[in-house]
């Protein structure tokens, strides 16, 4: 494949070719790579998150010989090589030390615009402990890496770099697995902001810019966000965290999220996006939060957003009516509200879907799109109809990618191809609201099976993961699932739905419970819990009777936690204060979030309500056992909840 080719493939939206012109150009050429796509002069830039990836994965294929040539790129490349260069930081964190260095001279000696850009590549390497450094070296354009050091901000430096630290210190958080690091450079944007405000006027840093960098938050980031952000004086700070938090979507945050939807003590906006940020998710755990608390949630700003979207889960909802036609009433004001709330009675296979086929003819992009999607979940059949050459006629690339999505669901599997084509196009899927996103790339699962490549491709490229976006469509199709076992959908239905089931079956358990605890709890906790448990005819994975010597630790705990029902954790000062229990925690915290099934069974050891609270406050709202109970007592909840 020739040069022109390989650089044109490599930055285009098309994600097939783009991953096939980086394995291609990495095979034939080696480090030769990175000049092609990255020259020092006249480069390629890096419009959009797709590329993004693409340059740190080229990075990281390279490894450690290309900290130099990057970092002569920052310093002495033009504007468009410079842009390239620092995305692809991303890929060389194993190299952090090494690339920090040579970025931190930049700072010291190089022009503004390469400045510019070596704090941005600061921010993709994950440099956390430079946090505050890059702050002080924005406000006054010197490097003083000593906090005693501290000088009035200069207008000038402070409005060429703010922009640049902003984005950075919400990227460095990507890689970090210490929520420590993560409040580090939490608290330092929190910090830096009233400073832009006072030097550059009110709202420099808009809400914007903290969204086109949010996916970089890490599920660890959740109890940072609520403590530094969300419980700061600063609206702006709280809205952008309940955002943060909406996007993550993690099981655990419903309820806090739902709290905040409800608690007066936040302004209109924030409680609005709260509402907008549980829209988000597609967890039966977040619906049945939202059902119980019905009535005291309905005069919040936010109600409708949030209900129109979990009404699609099969929990026990009171009586809601109500709710429904008046928004269902709403196409005129708020047609998103109202289109989210059709594709809702669609999943739920409501006959007051059935006007989902006359939004087709809405006047709304948001109706019609949506409005496609639900044909297609009410009724396949009459959709397949109803949907030909609505693609022809779509004038919004997000309009056509639902409606193409929206043909494959119903049966025409062979507009994947035409769906690929659309979003090569779309360089706005990854902004995409999940209830869009997800059905459009469980298209391509649909048409082309689990192990669909253009599935995979895409899902990476919308910072998605395949699994997630199959278990929260199974999540939204439980009902229809259940309808297809008594043969009351048509058959294109019936294997959209019983595919979702298929995939979630992938472990076989072998374990009951795994018990997670830092080793001084070992001998008075962790240890008599075991031997009762075994004596229950409980089977547990623990450390002392499960790890051999010679056994590699992370590989065997990890197939523990793997291969068991449920994690005990053991929250206690010690376990809080180490990095490898909160590793587990960790895991079991992405296994409930994916599964939407609980897996932690907490309890609380020489614990206060305050420090939990302080430390991970989204764990302190659980029903927990307390170490000061009888060991029989912890012993038989744990037996109710192996029984369910």
């Amino acid at each position: 494949m020739s040069d022109s080719q390989l650089i044109s493939d490599f930055f285009s939206r098309d994600v097939l070719l783009g991953d096939r012109a980086l394995k291609a150009a990495v095979a034939d050429r080696g480090e030769e790579a990175l000049r092609l796509f990255i020259p020092e002069q006249e480069g390629y830039g890096a419009s959009g998150l797709q590329i993004e990836q693409r340059l740190a994965k080229l990075a990281a294929s390279i490894g450690a010989n290309a900290v130099d040539y990057l970092i002569r790129v920052i310093r002495n490349g033009s504007w468009q090589s410079m842009l390239s260069a620092a995305p692809a930081f991303a890929g060389l964190r194993e190299h952090k030390q090494r690339a920090t260095e040579g970025l931190v001279d930049v700072l010291k000696q190089g022009e503004i615009d390469s400045q510019r850009l070596a704090i941005e590549a600061l921010g993709y390497l994950g440099a956390d402990d430079l946090a505050f450094c890059i702050s002080e070296f924005a406000e006054n354009g010197e490097w003083i890496p000593q906090r005693d050091h501290r000088r009035q901000p200069s207008r000038y430096h402070l409005d060429k770099f703010y922009f640049y630290v902003a984005q950075a210190l919400i990227r460095m958080t990507a890689s970090l697995t210490s929520v420590n690091a993560i409040s580090r450079c939490l608290r330092q944007f929190r910090d830096f902001l009233p400073i832009c405000d006072e030097v550059l006027g009110q709202n420099r840093i808009s809400g914007w810019d903290v969204r086109f960098v949010q996916h970089n938050f890490p599920s660890r980031a959740a109890d940072p966000l609520v403590r530094d952000w969300i419980a700061s004086d600063s609206h702006f700070l709280q809205d952008c965290g309940v955002e943060a938090l909406g996007h993550l979507r993690l099981s655990r945050t419903s309820a806090f999220l739902l709290s905040v939807l409800e608690d007066p003590r936040f302004n209109d906006s924030v409680r609005k996006t709260a509402g907008i940020s549980l829209s988000e998710f597609a967890d039966a755990g977040a619906a049945a939060k939202l059902a119980e608390r019905l009535n005291s949630a309905s005069d919040s700003p936010g109600f409708s957003w949030a209900f129109a979207s979990l009404y699609a889960h099969d929990v026990a909802w009171p009586a809601c009516d109500e709710f429904v036609e008046e928004l269902l009433g709403q196409e005129n004001n708020d047609s998103e509200i109202s289109a989210h709330m059709i594709y809702s009675l669609a999943c739920r296979g409501d006959t007051r879907a059935e006007r989902s086929f006359s939004a087709l003819n809405s006047q709304h992009l948001h109706m019609r799109g949506t409005g496609a999607i639900a044909c297609a979940r009410f009724n396949p059949e009459s959709a397949r109809e109803a949907l030909f050459g609505r693609d022809e006629e779509a004038n919004n690339p997000m309009e056509l990618a639902c409606i193409l999505a929206a043909q494959v669901h119903a049966g025409h599997v062979e507009k994947v191809d035409s769906l690929h084509q659309a979003l090569t196009t779309f360089g706005e899927l990854p902004f995409l609201r999940p209830i869009w996103k997800r059905e459009v790339l469980y298209a391509f699962f649909v048409a082309e099976g689990s192990d669909s490549e253009r599935g995979r491709l895409w899902c990476e490229a919308a910072l998605e993961t395949p699994r997630r976006v199959v278990t929260e469509m199974q999540a939204l199709l439980k009902r229809r699932a259940r309808e297809v076992s008594a043969n009351r959908l048509p058959r294109s239905q019936a294997e959209l739905a019983s595919a979702a089931s298929r995939e979630s079956q992938e472990v076989k358990d072998k374990f009951d419970v795994f018990i997670s605890h830092a080793s001084e709890d070992k001998i008075n906790l962790a240890e008599p819990l075991y031997h009762a448990l075994v004596a229950a005819g409980v089977t547990v994975w623990f450390d002392k009777t499960e790890l051999k010597l010679g056994d590699g630790l992370r590989r065997k705990i990890d197939e523990g936690l793997a291969r068991c029902r449920y994690g005990i954790v053991i929250l206690s000062p010690s376990f809080l204060a180490k990095q490898w229990p909160q590793n587990e925690l960790g895991a079991l915290m992405a296994r409930e979030t994916v599964s939407g099934v609980k897996a932690i069974l907490p309890i609380w050891h020489d614990l206060s309500v305050e420090e939990l609270l302080r430390q991970a406050p989204m764990l302190a709202d659980r029903l927990a056992c307390r170490s000061s109970e009888e060991m029989s007592s912890i012993v038989a909840k744990i037996l109710d909840v192996l029984k369910d």
